[in-house]
């Protein structure tokens, strides 16, 4: 049979892998990154959907529902994501966060257009036009803080429990 097994592979002694080490379960790491990828896109799910059903978007008390309802549930998944799967749910939270921020952006900007005088059946914006930039900047501000804050924590946790282990 032409693609049978060589059996070349070096045979390590059974203490060889440290520790903690993820080197016999390359399966269960990789699975475990796509379901902190496939979580983290959950979360920007919910951030990228709540813009876009939430009604009232033009008034200053539809951007406070948007906090809210948008980025307080998915902010929390995220940090949990962050402390549980580390830099994959921390990364994947971010660069999903980017991509809703794209597209609160683009939501802004449409909303945007009742201030010209040809649309008048759309409503005027009762928020400035710097908020189509600022409030997503705010929005990725607070979420950078968080994984920030998330990944201080894990790390204290780590170090703490590689003390405990040491004596």
């Amino acid at each position: 049979m032409p693609f049978e097994p060589l059996g070349t592979d070096e045979k390590l002694p059974q203490g060889a892998y440290p520790r903690g080490s993820s080197a016999k379960n390359l399966e269960g790491d990789l699975m475990k990154g796509c379901a902190g990828i496939a979580v983290g896109s959950v979360a920007v799910m919910i951030i990228s959907a709540a813009y876009f059903g939430l009604p009232g978007l033009h008034e200053i008390a539809g951007l406070q529902r948007g906090w809210l309802v948008a980025l307080g549930p998915a902010v929390l998944l995220g940090f949990i994501l962050t402390l549980t799967m580390g830099t994959t749910g921390g990364t994947a939270f971010l660069g999903g966060s980017l991509c809703a921020e794209t597209f609160i952006t683009i939501q802004l900007i449409r909303i945007d257009l009742g201030r010209q005088p040809q649309q008048t059946d759309l409503p005027k914006p009762e928020w400035d036009a710097l908020w189509i930039w600022a409030y997503p900047l705010i929005h990725l501000a607070v979420v950078i803080a968080l994984l920030a804050l998330a990944f201080a924590i894990r790390g204290w946790i780590r170090s703490k429990n590689a003390r405990a282990a040491a004596r």
